[in-house]
């Protein structure tokens, strides 16, 4: 990954406006400026756009403070394709509740960025992830020297050493993959454990199993037995079973003819009984038969009757249907008549009450808004004398102003003088004329003072003239506006008074006005309502239909006596017609009564021969069923002991079954201690692979492995830069064991570092700060690019954030020397420094600098 262009806005110590860096064109370069200005943050603004990560701080917490969103737009080269990519955060506005996030990925393509943004931030992240080929941890321990860290490796003791190496390299993965080792070791252990604690109780379950076998034996003898008692007494029973069946139909019998003796006995009283009743139906019958001749005679008289009382109310409903109209229009017309009686009587009441005290006193109102108008008249008078008097009282204004004015200017006069008579008073010797300006003599001088006081006296006498005057005149103004406004008030409440009269008045006079022309109207209007009464000219078409409904009442000729008398005659003739309905049955239903009556004496005489068979057959039953107690006695003992038997098979079979059933179990549990035993030796076979892979993938197994690989490569790449460094003069040597003082010729696991120098060896710790940072340089150097050939991705960039005050100059010469050394095998160098005198060995510079609280930065 190589950055080419960097944008970016309220990260960190940057504000906004921050200008963007174009970094394409650079090779090596010296990131530089005061500290806390903003350069770490310059290259936390990078692995934040990557990957979201910056230096264990949180995304709210890396927004410029003040602020409520940030962003991140990095341009960066892959295997020579531009890719760019846009983090952006957002800070919650509410409390303890996540910001919200948003990452954008782009691959340019011609002269434009195609986005092939993921659908969620993770497979974004992602993307990005595999492009670089490396993620966050590997690109700081490879591509990133950060501040503070050179020395993280060599500082520590050799067991450490180890730690930090593994750190570095990633190794903790191992530690992982061995506590899940031992995790799966343990599992399997626990569950063999619990197997074959399961396996002891299933071994001694299984230890009963000969009991159970002699025990079924001894009970399928038994059963083999007892199998053949119950079919004998099966056999005994069967057959006490069929005589008590036989005896019981037979009882049944009996049972069944008592109940049918009392039911035909029964039968037979009702058939006495309907041939009773059909006896005297049929001698009904005759008797109505024998009066056919005087029933049917009545019958006719009975219709024409009815004919005629049908006719006679035909003619009343037509009687009561014209009375009922007659009656309506009758009630019409009187509503008619009470409607205008109640009119004219609203008329009269309006004429007399309402308007007739407004019409009688028109005169009176006229009058009276005639006194109202002369009044009006002298009020306006007066008003127009009070305007005048208002002229009066505005030439005393005039008055009084000119006398104010001319006072006024006494008064500056006066002073013109007093100054004057002061300046020949007091200098007298340098007096002059104030009309010649020349020079004048004491007595001169003298007499012009006397002028002066002379006209003093004149002012003040006339100024208290006017004084005079002006009180008089302000006097006499102040008089007369006090008359005024007293008789304006006075005059001007006489005259809205009357006008308000006249108002009232007026409308009074037009209610007059108008009340005696209605009243005129209403009295037309009564007139012809009394009109219409007088001559019951009313409700013309109403009398016209009731005079015709009238002589429809007369042409009816209605007799309500006539009606009566029919009906009377007809309820007396009704009787007839049901004697004939009679009549009519008795001469259908006689024959048929007849041949029941024969049908029931015959069926009856049946019903008493079957009580005389059913009686017969009671005694022979009784004779048979004597037997039935001694029979029922011997079935019922007979099924005990059958039942005793069957009893006592089930519980045997019952018995032996579940004796079959716990052989069975004891076969299963054969399987089962098969089954557990080889589950056991396969746990115990995983247990001790996942044992093995623990070890393995422990300190002394994989990862020592990959240490001493990779040590002599770190140890060759960091001679080769300590060499440039030094001039040849410094090497260093990675050990991994050692002789122990205590047991000779044993050997522990150790990570020392051998320096040698002109002088020879020394410890690590005898060497000057310049060189020991030289030593670190080289090693952490070593151990980025071992790293980054580990992850099998392309180290191109490589940025230093060392200190480098501790070395001299010659030290500094040559770290320079030793970055010019190894450019070739990186795209890109930034090295962060705050060194003045360093900055100038870097072809070019990124210069950062913070104001007013934000930082900014640019290309020199």
């Amino acid at each position: 990954m190589i950055p080419t262009k960097l944008s970016l806005e309220n990260f960190l110590s940057y504000g906004s406006n921050v200008s963007s860096i174009d970094l394409s064109d650079i090779h090596i370069a010296c990131l530089c400026g005061p500290n806390g200005h903003g350069k770490s943050a310059f290259l936390d603004a990078i692995t934040w756009a990557l990957w979201g990560n910056a230096r264990g701080k949180s995304q709210d917490q890396l927004v410029h403070f003040g602020e409520k969103h940030m962003w991140v737009d990095l341009e960066f080269s892959v295997r020579d394709t531009i890719y760019r990519v846009i983090r952006r955060h957002t800070i919650s506005g509410i409390r303890n509740r996540v910001g919200k996030s948003d990452l954008q990925l782009q691959q340019k393509l011609g002269d434009e960025f195609i986005t092939i943004t993921g659908d969620t931030i993770r497979k974004t992240q992602s993307q990005i992830q595999d492009l670089i080929g490396m993620d966050y941890d590997t690109f700081i321990n490879s591509a990133f020297l950060i501040q503070g860290r050179a020395d993280e490796f060599t500082n520590k003791s050799p067991g450490e050493r180890k730690e930090v190496l593994s750190k570095i390299l990633r190794l903790s993965f191992y530690d992982l993959l061995q506590e899940r080792s031992r995790q799966k070791a343990n599992d399997n252990q626990r569950e063999a454990e619990h197997i074959q604690a399961n396996l002891d109780i299933l071994k001694q379950q299984i230890e009963n199993r000969s009991y159970y076998q002699t025990e079924r034996e001894q009970y399928l003898d038994a059963i083999s037995n007892l199998k053949a008692k119950i079919v004998a007494k099966k056999q005994e029973f069967d057959s006490l079973q069929r005589q008590k069946q036989s005896l019981d139909h037979f009882f049944q019998e009996i049972q069944s003819i008592k109940l049918r003796i009392p039911s035909l006995t029964n039968e037979t009283h009702i058939f006495a009984k309907d041939i009773e009743t059909r006896k005297l139906r049929i001698s009904e019958f005759q008797k109505l038969i024998q009066n056919q001749v005087t029933i049917e005679q009545t019958m006719r008289n009975y219709d024409a009757t009815r004919q005629k009382f049908e006719s006679l109310n035909k003619t009343r409903l037509q009687y009561d249907e014209l009375k009922s109209i007659s009656t309506k229009i009758n009630q019409s017309i009187v509503q008619e008549k009470a409607l205008l009686e109640q009119q004219a009587e609203n008329l009269e009441t309006r004429i007399v009450n309402d308007l007739s005290p407004f019409s009688s006193k028109a005169l009176y109102f006229q009058s009276e808004l005639d006194r109202i108008n002369t009044t009006l008249h002298s009020l306006s008078e007066k008003l127009e004398n009070i305007n005048e008097q208002r002229e009066s009282i505005r030439q005393l204004d005039l008055k009084i102003g000119n006398l104010t004015a001319n006072q006024d200017s006494i008064k500056n006069d006066g002073e013109d003088l007093k100054r004057k008579l002061d300046m020949v008073s007091e200098h007298p010797d340098s007096a002059e004329c104030p009309l010649c300006n020349n020079p004048l003599s004491t007595n001169e001088c003298e007499q012009l003072a006397q002028l002066y006081k002379n006209q003093m006296a004149e002012k003040r006498k006339e100024y208290k003239k006017n004084d005079t005057n002006l009180a008089q005149i302000q006097s006499q103004k102040n008089q007369m506006i006090g008359e005024m406004q007293k008789s304006e008030n006075l005059t001007r409440g006489m005259h809205n008074n009357a006008l308000r009269e006249e108002a009232s008045m007026a409308q009074n006079l037009q209610r007059s006005q108008e009340a005696n022309s209605e009243s005129e109207r209403l009295n037309i209007s009564l007139t012809l309502i009394k009109s219409e009464l007088a001559k019951s000219s009313y409700a013309y078409d109403e009398q016209k239909k009731l005079q015709e409904i009238d002589n429809q009442i007369r042409i009816l000729s209605y007799k309500p006596n006539e009606l009566q008398t029919t009906y009377d005659e007809l309820m007396r003739l009704s009787k007839s017609e049901q004697q004939s309905q009679q009549l009519k049955v008795a001469l259908v239903e006689l024959p048929k009564e007849q041949a029941s009556l024969a049908q029931l004496e015959e069926l009856n005489t049946n019903k008493l021969k079957d009580i005389e068979q059913a009686t017969q057959r009671l005694s022979e039953l009784l004779t048979i069923i004597s037997e039935k107690e001694s029979v029922e006695q011997n079935f019922t003992e007979t099924r005990s002991d059958l039942i005793t038997m069957e009893n006592s098979q089930n519980d045997l079979i019952k018995r032996s079954g579940d004796i079959e059933a716990s052989l069975k179990r004891f076969a299963e549990l054969e399987i089962e201690i098969e089954n557990k035993t080889s589950q056991i030796l396969k746990l115990r076979s995983t247990q001790n692979i996942y044992q093995e892979l623990a070890y393995a993938f422990g300190r002394q197994g994989i990862q020592a492995l990959i240490i001493e690989t990779i040590l002599p490569n770190i140890e060759v790449e960091a001679n080769r830069l300590l060499s440039r460094m030094s001039e040849g003069q410094m090497s260093l040597s990675l050990e991994t064991q050692r002789e122990m003082k205590t047991r000779k010729g044993e050997y522990a696991e150790t990570l020392d570092i051998r320096i040698s120098d002109e002088l020879g060896p020394r410890p690590y710790e005898m060497f000057s700060g310049g060189e020991a940072f030289r030593i670190n340089l080289a090693l952490r150097i070593a151990l980025s690019k071992v790293l980054a050939n580990r992850s099998g991705a392309p180290l191109p960039t490589l940025f230093i954030d060392e200190g480098f005050g501790t070395q001299d100059g010659a030290g500094r010469e040559r770290i320079l020397d030793v970055i010019q050394a190894i450019q070739p095998d990186f795209e890109r160098i930034i090295v962060i420094t705050h060194l003045e005198e360093l900055k100038e060995s870097f072809p070019t510079r990124i210069e950062v600098l913070k104001t007013n609280g934000s930082s900014n930065l640019w290309i020199t």
